[in-house]
């Protein structure tokens, strides 16, 4: 599938960019693995039927979708009403369908030959009537085949003279013509054609910064901006249309990677840093279309990071005042550069997060412009600033979007969702938007295992938001005090409710009244709609990774997510028999731990933290109990984690699980009654403080229980505290 459409005006056609199905789901390297193909559209007019045109440039790439068929028309519009640089130079209509005649193109090039080594007025008229003859492909052959006349072209155009630019552009006219065909491209180099173009640009960047007058501005250099302080030049109009065909030559090149690398070794990002002032927007079109491909470079990322390269704040700038074409170079040029983490904190720093937010409007800007964001909202700064933008209600449209035309969500999409829902208010905002429903469709319709994982992932973000926001909830009510919840979200009063208690006096008067805070998150209902659906997936689920990111799901939904009038243990007897089932394969040493997979180790944690949780009801715990599961758990603990090596966190959350089921008598006696856990428990205490403090705990919670009638330790109570003791006493050195 197409990942973006570009327009190149200057040959009439239309760029695709696609990315092979093998390729990463998440955008996470450069775009240097990027392909890419280019369909002709051929002489472009008033009486062309766009919407035919257009049906044919699709038929001729099998990689555009129907549903990019409005920009693939808005693309063709845009190259046929795009003016010439030199609109006095093209023929008319009559000399273009003139007839192939190799006789009076011979005799053409050899009166042209004769002039170019005139006066400069006949070098620019012989060129001119070559140029004339240009029609047709044939005429082209003939031209480039002629080594005399290629010679003498060549010769002249690389003369460091003060030659007028007039002759340097119709010159660099005539092999940007023969460029735009890869067939000619061998023939060019071999005459230097390249280089002589990199020679003329540079000629006319001196001769630009030599107009450039001594003033006030460069004088006061030193007390500018780093920024800004970069040398400026002042350009012609004529300059400007020698410096753009020399650089469609050089981009037409430029696909040969060879080629590009010469042109690296020349300074050629130091060259269009300064092409860049011009005002000409076609030519600085040109520039950004050589720019990124150039930024398949470290050395360009290097070179444009530095703190007095003034380059990206003029392409934030752009970004803002350019047309679409324009601005989809300048968003793949920022997405390249965005990888170095000097330009993605010089590009942080620019005034481009609303732009951004707004080109996700423009169906041809929106696909590159997730993929910069996404790499953007890895920092929480930019997530504000994303936020301010109002991206929230945008992108849940494209969710919606992609649920009506039952697609697959864009990489960018995905990934930007996954890196926004980190930050608090978005996570609000999506939530008071109704996200969830649509986001566990788009789940439901997800065609490959990535896509699911990462939507589940944009899922669990949100579920811990709310947990938070519970728990929050929890200490404004103990303390009387809305701080806690400030920072998690826009409005803390909306998650609660003030009262007013009187106050009685000495005399037993009701008098003064203070205020008292309720909890109204339970009005909200967010998961009420969705518990049966993640019960359902996770117990059908045959994929690990996935299992992973649902039950972590679970584990954020606390009684007061469920529906009104249901606890846990209704949803473990609705499906006692398949929920025991997993937590049996995910808990059993036998399965998975032969397999150095990371995710199955997850796995695990995520099936204990869940356990632990919904154990904290005396009813759950008793179904634990009951289905084998509190064995099953503590023989993975003996069978794979009892060594001092072993993962202390995976440790924590058993011994955080256990705590729970030792407050509940018929778990307590299957935990005590086992000598290893006890054991392992013991063990615990010589590891960190964390795991520590938990083994302590649980151990405090069997001695007190395991007590007869008349109060006495029992016999596993009296066992841990000798040892307790033994431990003590070697930290001690007694």
């Amino acid at each position: 599938r197409a990942s973006r459409l570009l327009a190149d005006a200057t040959n009439n056609a239309i760029v695709v960019e696609y990315i092979d199905d093998k390729d990463d789901d998440i955008p996470s390297k450069r775009a240097v693995g990027l392909r890419t193909k280019k369909i002709s559209l051929g002489n472009l007019g008033s009486h062309n039927d766009v919407s035919l045109l257009a049906r044919k440039v699709m038929r001729k790439c099998e990689f555009i979708p129907e549903d990019m068929l409005e920009e693939v028309e808005g693309i063709i519009m845009e190259i046929r009403n795009k003016p010439s640089l030199d609109e006095s130079a093209r023929p008319n209509h009559d000399e273009s369908q003139a007839i192939f005649d190799p006789t009076s193109i011979e005799e053409a090039m050899d009166e042209s030959l004769e002039l170019i080594y005139g006066s400069v007025e006949e070098k620019l008229k012989g060129i001119k009537k070559v140029i004339s003859c240009c029609h047709h492909l044939e005429s082209l052959e003939l031209f480039i085949r002629n080594h005399q006349l290629m010679s003498a072209l060549s010769r002249l155009f690389g003369e460091d003279s003060d030659l007028p630019t007039d002759l340097s552009f119709t010159i660099g006219k005539l092999f940007y013509a023969f460029s735009t065909d890869e067939k000619y491209h061998e023939t060019l180099s071999s005459y230097r054609v390249g280089a002589l173009a990199f020679g003329v640009v540079e000629l006319e960047l001196k001769r630009a910064l030599h107009r450039k007058k001594v003033d006030i501005l460069k004088e006061d250099e030193v007390n500018l901006p780093a920024a800004f302080s970069f040398r400026q030049y002042s350009f012609s109009k004529k300059q400007e249309r020698v410096i753009f065909v020399c650089l469609g030559i050089l981009v037409n090149l430029a696909s040969d990677f060879v080629v590009l690398e010469k042109m690296m070794k020349k300074s050629l990002v130091s060259l269009l840093r300064s092409c860049l002032q011009q005002k000409s927007k076609q030519s600085v079109y040109m520039t950004l279309c050589l720019l990124r491909k150039s930024t398949i470079f470290d050395e360009t990322a290097n070179e444009l990071s530095n703190e007095r390269c003034d380059a990206i704040p003029k392409l934030a700038l752009l970004m803002q005042t350019s047309c679409n074409t324009t601005q989809q170079e300048i968003v793949a040029i920022l997405f390249n550069l965005s990888f170095h983490p000097e330009c993605i904190k010089m590009i942080s720093k620019q005034e481009i997060h609303s732009t951004l937010v707004k080109s996700l409007e423009n169906r041809s800007l929106a696909g590159p412009s997730m993929c910069l964001m996404y790499n953007l909202s890895s920092s929480e700064d930019n997530q504000e600033k994303f936020l301010s933008a109002g991206i929230s209600a945008i992108l849940l449209e494209f969710v919606k979007d992609n649920i009506t035309r039952e697609e697959t969500m864009n990489k960018g999409l995905v990934g930007l969702l996954l890196n926004m829902t980190l930050h608090p208010l978005f996570c609000e905002d999506m939530i008071e938007l109704h996200a969830i429903p649509h986001i566990l469709s788009c789940v439901k319709m997800s065609p490959t295992q990535e896509y699911c994982q990462v939507l589940l992932k944009v899922t669990r973000n949100l579920s811990q938001w709310t947990k938070c926001i519970q728990c929050k909830i929890e200490q404004v009510l103990f303390h009387q005090d809305l701080t806690a919840l400030v920072g998690l979200t826009k409005d803390p009063s909306s998650f609660v409710q003030t009262e007013e208690i009187g106050v009685a006096d000495d005399d037993g008067v009701e008098g003064t009244s203070n205020e008292s805070f309720s909890s109204l998150y339970r009005e909200r209902h967010i998961w009420d709609d969705h518990i049966d659906y993640l019960l359902q997936s996770v117990v059908q689920s045959k994929n690990e990774d996935l299992i992973v990111e649902q039950i972590g799901i679970l584990n954020n939904l606390t009684p007061y997510d469920l529906p009104d009038g249901t606890e846990w243990i209704d949803f473990l007897h609705e499906y006692s028999h398949d929920i025991s089932d997993l937590l049996q394969n995910i808990l059993n040493p036998a399965i998975g731990h032969s397999r150095a997979n990371s995710y199955h180790d997850d796995l695990k944690m995520e099936a204990i933290i869940w356990i632990g949780d919904i154990c904290v009801d005396e009813k759950c715990s008793e179904w634990m109990a009951n289905n084998d599961i509190v064995h099953a758990m503590s023989n993975l603990w003996k069978e794979c984690y009892l060594d001092e090596d072993s993962d202390p966190e995976m440790v924590l959350q058993f011994l955080s699980a256990y705590e729970q089921l030792l407050s509940h008598d018929q778990t307590r006696f299957q935990i005590i009654e086992d000598e290893a856990i006890v054991n392992a428990m013991i063990s615990c205490l010589r590891r960190s403080t964390a795991v520590k403090v938990s083994a302590e705990t649980c151990l405090t919670l069997i001695q007190e229980f395991d007590r007869g009638v008349d109060g006495q330790l029992g016999l596993v109570a009296e066992y841990i505290q000798e040892r307790r003791f033994e431990i003590l006493a070697e930290a001690s050195g007694i």
